[in-house]
């Protein structure tokens, strides 16, 4: 994940604004700025570190800084909160109107309290399970209903099993009687051949048949 740069502090003062209380042993880096609204307060324990660009800014209650917490460089903490004992926020964290508990160690870059995101993903799983899944699409998972039979259907089905099966007549045509084509081919190749066989033929067709008595 990338980390905005944190840039470096040009004034070594720090800011303070309303109801604050800093123990003595507490550090506080250069161009920290703690600022407690109205009716707000801002108690920064013993043992505390509290980085450089640190900005604490108390809204509708209280933030409270126990004893050997660590606030990374650029922490922001916006509202009312309590940070535990010995815990450590990295740096670049922003926390809205969230306490951590004490011994918790929270990365650089995190985004804690922020409810608004919440909601924006509570309404978009509210709408992903309100649309049907790709597995219901398919059918794999559609509801199974009863169908009402069609008396159409049925009897147009239990007539068509009624009938007898049928079966395809092929009528073959019938066969024409000729020559034989190779056998008129040799017949022509031997009477070219052999002319003599050809006058025998003719003389043969030409003699009058005998009566058979």
């Amino acid at each position: 994940m990338h980390l905005p740069p944190i840039h470096t502090i040009s004034t070594s003062d720090i800011f303070v604004n309303g109801d604050v209380t800093i123990h003595e042993s507490a550090v506080v880096a250069p161009g920290a700025i703690l600022q407690a609204a109205p009716d707000s307060r801002i108690i920064v324990e013993e043992g505390v570190c509290v980085g450089m660009g640190v900005i604490l800014n108390a809204y509708q209650g209280d933030i409270e800084i126990k004893s050997g917490a660590i606030l990374g460089a650029g922490v922001l903490i916006i509202g009312h909160g309590e940070i535990g004992h010995n815990a450590c926020i990295g740096s670049t964290t922003t926390i809205l109107n969230t306490s951590v508990e004490a011994m918790t160690v929270i990365p650089a870059g995190s985004l804690i309290g922020d409810r608004s995101r919440q909601a924006i993903l509570t309404a978009e799983l509210i709408e992903e399970n309100d649309q049907p899944s790709l597995e219901m699409l398919n059918g794999s998972e559609l509801p199974v209903t009863e169908a009402f039979p069609d008396p159409f259907l049925e009897e147009a089905d239990v007539s068509i099993e009624n009938q007898p099966p049928t079966t395809a007549k092929t009528e073959t045509p019938p066969a024409i009687e000729g020559p034989v084509v190779g056998q008129v081919y040799i017949n022509q190749l031997l009477f070219t051949l052999f002319p003599e066989r050809r006058n025998q033929n003719n003389s043969k067709q030409n003699q009058p048949q005998k009566k058979k008595e």
